[in-house]
């Protein structure tokens, strides 16, 4: 059997909770249960108090709260993705690009991807540029990727590095225009890249295909 509840009406911070409740006034119940660090009945009462409440509640319990749990937290229930790429430690590069696909809507989404990869490229010495190169995958951004490729390869048109970058570009091409319709493959950098492997095909033989290389540079 359970024990009777019994309503407090003392002037203490259960008593005048209690009194809150009762006459419907939430706002100042979430007060006195934060001004107790009572957090959990805050967010409980909050959420009873509608969205208004729930979300200045929020603000206040992130305040109070300074983990980098907490943070996570803010980030993602406020929808301010943005703070976790801009601030977290640049080795949390693949968390911050799973709260991106998990979090991001799509139209965030590449703006968010290049802002992660421009850290990569910038931090540590230049020493990340490869997984910038992943992200600038992930965003669909062809111009920056074939830029960040070059300056990681400084230079490199070895054959298999030619190669590896025209696939990455023509893959990538595919991908952008199903997502977002045509795209133009006309940026200099990548019209030279392509240029370069059309000739080493030429030169090994294979016109055919180094014409039509030369031909989709022009799209």
């Amino acid at each position: 059997m359970t024990s009777p509840l019994i309503i407090s009406r003392e002037a203490d911070t259960d008593g005048l909770i209690s009194q809150s409740l009762l006459t419907g006034n939430f706002e100042a119940a979430v007060e006195m249960c934060l001004h107790d660090n009572r957090l959990a009945d805050a967010i409980l009462l909050a959420i009873a108090g509608g969205p208004e409440l729930l979300a200045k509640t929020q603000r206040k319990y992130f305040k109070k709260t300074k983990s980098n749990v907490s943070r996570l937290i803010s980030s993602v229930v406020t929808k301010d993705l943005g703070d976790i790429v801009k601030s977290c430690e640049i080795e949390n590069w693949k968390e911050a690009l799973t709260a991106l696909l998990t979090y991001s809507s799509a139209k965030e989404f590449s703006t968010l991807c290049d802002t992660l990869a421009e850290r990569l490229e910038m931090e540590k010495d230049g020493a990340l540029a490869r997984e910038a190169c992943l992200c600038y995958i992930c965003s669909g951004n062809v111009d920056r990727l074939v830029a960040c490729w070059s300056k990681l390869n400084k230079g490199d048109v070895s054959p298999l590095s030619l190669q590896d970058i025209v696939e990455k570009v023509m893959i990538l091409k595919k991908s952008v225009e199903v997502k977002k319709g045509e795209t133009s493959m006309a940026h200099p950098l990548i019209c030279q890249e392509k240029s370069d492997y059309a000739q080493l095909l030429a030169a090994q033989g294979s016109l055919t295909t180094a014409v039509n290389y030369l031909n989709n540079s022009q799209d």
